[in-house]
């Protein structure tokens, strides 16, 4: 059903079987339905497409392989003239989408990451998130070390205490040097790790500016 409204303000609309179409749908579709016949004789005879179609019925088979090869090369120039125009038309916007990837990379260049730079941020980023964890947990590693103002005896201390003991009694038992030598050996392994663990807390860094900035 071609139906086709008009109210009072003179303004229509077009429907075709029940939905909303623009009127040039209604005509196009029309001309397939209905001939119209009057004191013009023939109108359909006045579309030029019409008059093509029926001048290519009237050659017949001898142009048929043609007109075919014609509509698939007609076919492709159409697509590539709506190509053309799509990309003119879209000039524009891939300018500043080009411009907005070149301020993209600009930003990337100046930042310079680096392989493997995220993780390192993520790990520091999370040590700064735990700063004070991980001070009081080395400080006290250091104080059962080495001793502090709050213990009164450490590891240290307890290394020297016994192999103090063993030298005393070396010059009975001479195969005490041994332990006596091996007991050196970690005391200087406790104080190396003592310090190193000193050091460890210094360079943790508390700074709230920092851990913003990463």
């Amino acid at each position: 059903i071609v139906s086709r409204q008009v109210n009072d303000t003179g303004r229509s609309r077009s429907f075709l079987g029940g939905a909303s179409v623009p009127a040039t749908v209604v005509a196009e579709f029309g001309e397939q339905l209905v001939a119209v016949h009057g004191q013009s004789d023939q109108l359909r005879l006045t579309k030029t497409e019409q008059q093509r179609l029926l001048l290519d019925r009237f050659a017949g088979a001898e142009v048929a392989d043609l007109l075919i090869e014609y509509r698939r090369m007609w076919d492709a120039h159409r697509e590539l003239g709506q190509r053309i125009d799509a990309l003119t038309s879209d000039s524009v916007d891939r300018e500043a989408q080009l411009e907005r990837l070149t301020q993209i990379l600009t930003q990337v260049d100046a930042l310079n990451p680096q392989p493997g730079e995220d993780h390192a941020l993520h790990d520091e980023a999370r040590r700064g998130a735990n700063t004070e964890a991980l001070f009081g947990a080395a400080m006290l590693a250091i104080g059962q070390l080495s001793g502090d103002d709050s213990s009164s005896a450490s590891i240290s201390q307890a290394l020297a205490t016994a192999r103090k003991a063993l030298e005393h009694e070396q010059a009975v038992d001479a195969s005490l040097e041994q332990f006596v030598t091996r007991l050196r050996e970690v005391e200087i392994l406790v104080a190396e790790l003592s310090s190193d663990l000193n050091g460890y807390a210094s360079a943790i860094d508390a700074s709230p500016e920092r851990l913003a900035q990463i």
